[in-house]
């Protein structure tokens, strides 16, 4: 099954998929939480090199996009959790 979410968020366009065992922590109000699914996408090189002097109007634009990205992604994998009986909920971007 992990495999499988793996692969659907590889073709959402995710390129980092890993999960963790954090049972022994408190996430908020989660704390029967026992593994944790953390995802990632790779930024435009571009954007990032434009920073140095400050962010510019169009890093701004590139991290709201990046987060939205990331949220709609992490709400398919709760859903795909849910169908699948497990509980799960969406730490946002």
């Amino acid at each position: 099954m992990l495999d499988d979410l793996k692969n659907i968020m590889s073709k959402e366009g995710i390129d980092v998929f890993g999960t963790s065992d954090v049972s022994g922590y408190v996430i908020g109000r989660f704390k029967k939480t026992p593994f944790a699914i953390t995802i990632g996408a790779v930024l435009s090189r571009a954007v990032l090199e434009a920073v140095f002097g400050g962010p510019t109007k169009n890093y701004f634009h590139h991290y709201r996009t990046a987060n939205a990205f990331l949220d709609m992604c992490a709400f398919k994998c709760v859903t795909y959790l849910q169908r699948k009986g497990y509980d799960a909920v969406a730490i946002p971007a």
